[in-house]
C-alpha cells in the first residue's frame, strides 16, 4: 500500500471515531494537498471548495470531494482527477 493512501485513510478514520463530522484539524492538511496537486490549473482551482470531505470510493480507492470535482487515490498511489 502507498503512503498517501495510508495516511489519508488514517485521516478518515480518526474523523469517523471522533464522530464522523469535524474535519477542522485536518482541514488545513487537505487544502495543502489539494493545492499541490492542482497547482497549475486554474479550472480546477476555480472549482474548489472551501470543505473537502474523505470517502471511500468502493474498498480499494480513497476519494477526495473537492467541491464540483474528486480526486481519487488508490492503493498503489495512483492518483486521477476527475471533473
Amino acid at each position: 500500500m502507498g503512503i498517501l493512501y495510508q495516511k489519508l485513510k488514517r485521516i478518515k478514520e480518526k474523523i469517523q471515531s471522533e464522530g464522523g463530522h469535524s474535519y477542522e484539524p485536518y482541514t488545513a492538511v487537505l487544502e495543502k494537498f489539494i493545492t499541490l496537486l492542482t497547482y497549475e490549473d486554474t479550472y480546477l482551482m476555480k472549482k474548489l471548495s472551501d470543505r473537502i470531505i474523505i470517502t471511500d470510493n468502493g474498498k480499494t480507492d480513497i476519494l477526495l470531494l473537492c467541491g464540483e470535482f474528486g480526486v481519487i487515490i488508490d492503493k498503489d498511489d495512483r492518483i486521477s482527477i476527475h471533473t
